[in-house]
């Protein structure tokens, strides 16, 4: 029976064929764009401190395995491949910059994957303009500096096209095997990865019946079913919307913050969107559907997943941009097609065109790094608590704030003395009464309960003043560190006639 493998070696046009370049020469540019990409994401590491979203994953990565393996089941299955890797990551360290390596390593990992895909959907040039730009793409650089699920599940989605690819144009059976496990893995390192799967499917509509290796298909889907088995009764019994619960309605902001994130920032997003336009119509002028079916895969992959969120966002808001992070991939080899193509017609076009996604990703790079606007400020305000503690004192950190204190105060180089840290602001103080309570807090909507009431910390803490008025004083808050603060009550019995400072 024919299959995809019969257009593999006249998928490209012929003008394309000639300049794919000799094996040495590829071998070293795709190895001289994973370097660049390692170290574009290696600088700043630990420039700021760890997020609350940071501080579950190691939270995470810490537990005791039977805890862990709970909390997994019971709410946190999305991202658990990430998990498992994290706990055993950190055994060579639980510092930032080690905690946050291994994101640095999975997404450089994907560089030479993208090359890959590139190469085999158009030819070798669109896959190395497809690896250097994601190598410089602001966002995977971003995402690729927190210990997040992110970096995983884009190299996952990425292995798992290629599978798929291989699987049409050379079907066996250990390839579709290796299909359905790396789709599998990346629907647990993050649900939406499961509208990826979707958008490959949906490519075979644009592929001749006769030449679509239906057994083999069908046991990769079988499997995959199979697999994700255990992920549809967890959204069956857990599948509640109180995890998501932050998401803002739909608007038209998301839907620019979302073309921003998948290209650049801005009027520049637009030289993207024009390259895509490019790779368009190249799809319009191929010749036949072996060739014109590339371009529908990279499309589809790009298209349907946020189609998808965009009408689901309808019912329950669920846009955000690295939830659509599985479609970075799509975003940058879309925009290599259209620079390859653009070099059919004149060279020195499409070599500036590139230049100016260069130069434009590499100022964002540089934009980012200067003004840093996702410190959320645990690092400081942790540091500044536990270098005022006294012997007997009490912090007060709910839910995740926590976890971010015990975080650091498990780092924490210095000697602390003994003290007590509460989750609560309804648990009962220690006796006798501790000299000093220090409340450990933000002014967003309340982190530490997913689905409650939105609540900051000031409005929590002015509460508690009220209630213990008659014997602690102070509730202005002593430290401020962007959106996080310190608050300290000292014993009004111990002469403390205001909040007062610290050092």
């Amino acid at each position: 029976m024919p299959t995809v493998s019969d257009r593999a070696d006249s998928a490209a046009p012929a003008q394309w064929s000639r300049d794919q370049g000799s094996p040495v020469l590829i071998a070293v540019c795709v190895t001289a764009i994973t370097l660049l990409a390692a170290v574009v994401r290696l600088r700043g590491l630990d420039a700021q401190g760890i997020t609350l979203d940071e501080a579950l994953s190691i939270f995470l990565a810490r537990a005791p395995f039977p805890d862990f393996a709970h909390t997994i089941w019971r709410s946190e299955l999305n991202m658990a491949p990430y998990y498992l890797l994290l706990r055993g990551w950190m055994h060579l360290g639980h510092c930032e910059w080690i905690v946050r390596l291994l994101g640095v390593v999975l997404s450089t990992a994907t560089v030479p994957i993208v090359y890959g895909l590139g190469r085999r959907l158009f030819n070798a040039r669109a896959g190395l303009i497809a690896a250097a730009l994601l190598a410089l793409h602001p966002f995977d650089a971003m995402l690729a500096r927190n210990a997040r699920a992110y970096p995983l599940v884009i190299l996952l989605v990425c292995l798992s096209g290629l599978s798929f690819i291989r699987g049409l144009q050379k079907p066996t059976w250990l390839t579709w095997t290796v299909y359905a496990v790396l789709s599998a893995a990346a629907v647990y390192s993050h649900f939406f990865a499961v509208l990826v799967a979707v958008a490959q499917l949906a490519s075979l509509l644009f592929v001749r019946l006769a030449r679509v290796p239906w057994k083999q298909l069908l046991y990769a889907l079988a499997l995959l079913a199979v697999l994700l088995f255990p992920w549809a009764v967890f959204m069956a019994t857990n599948g509640e919307a109180s995890h998501i619960a932050w998401v803002q309605p739909l608007s038209a902001q998301q839907l620019r913050w979302l073309l921003y994130s998948l290209t650049l920032g801005k009027a520049r997003s637009l030289t993207y969107v024009f390259l895509w336009i490019v790779a368009a119509w190249s799809a319009v002028r191929a010749a036949n559907d072996a060739e014109r079916w590339p371009y529908w895969f990279v499309f589809l992959w790009l298209s349907v997943p946020v189609a998808l969120a965009i009408a689901a966002s309808l019912r329950q808001p669920l846009l955000v941009e690295r939830f659509l992070s599985i479609c970075l991939p799509a975003s940058v080899l879309l925009a290599a097609a259209g620079i390859a193509r653009l070099a059919t017609f004149s060279r020195l076009i499409a070599v500036a065109v590139f230049a100016l996604l260069v130069f434009y990703s590499l100022s964002a790079i540089r934009f980012n790094e200067r003004h840093i606007e996702v410190d959320e400020g645990w690092r400081q305000s942790s540091r500044r608590i536990l270098q005022n503690l006294q012997p007997g004192d009490v912090v007060i950190a709910e839910g995740m704030k926590g976890l971010a204190f015990d975080y650091y105060r498990d780092t924490y180089t210095g000697s602390l003395p003994s003290f007590q840290r509460l989750d609560s602001f309804t648990r009962p103080l220690p006796s006798p009464l501790p000299a000093n309570i220090w409340v450990l807090g933000w002014v967003r909507a309340n982190p530490g309960a997913p689905g409650a009431a939105p609540r900051n910390d000031t409005q929590a803490v002015q509460l508690f003043s009220e209630e213990h008025r008659d014997e602690y004083c102070g509730s202005a808050p002593v430290f401020d560190a962007g959106v996080t603060r310190v608050w300290r009550f000292a014993r009004c019995s111990l002469g403390d006639a205001g909040p007062p400072t610290v050092q």
